[in-house]
């Protein structure tokens, strides 16, 4: 899902397989995306769902991201 909140500021939310352990392999990884403002991981939700607030509205980076890390991660649609 991509909304528009802001002025070049996107909302990508991901349905993924990350878990907590994940957590230390997957930060430096995304803090290093320079298109990533912000991002996190509700695990407590079912879907391990991913949300990023993104200059750029174009999920297919994350995608690429995540599964070259060998994760799970697929777009998350209304």
């Amino acid at each position: 899902m991509q909304t528009q909140f802001q002025e070049n500021k996107h909302v990508l939310v991901f349905k993924t397989n990350l878990h907590h352990r994940d957590m230390k392999k997957i930060e430096p990884v995304l803090n290093a995306e320079t298109k990533i403002i912000r991002w996190n991981v509700d695990l407590t939700d079912i879907d391990n769902v991913l949300r990023i607030e993104s200059n750029v509205p174009h999920t297919d980076h994350v995608i690429q991201i995540l599964n070259s890390e060998g994760f799970i991660c697929e777009e998350l649609i209304d």
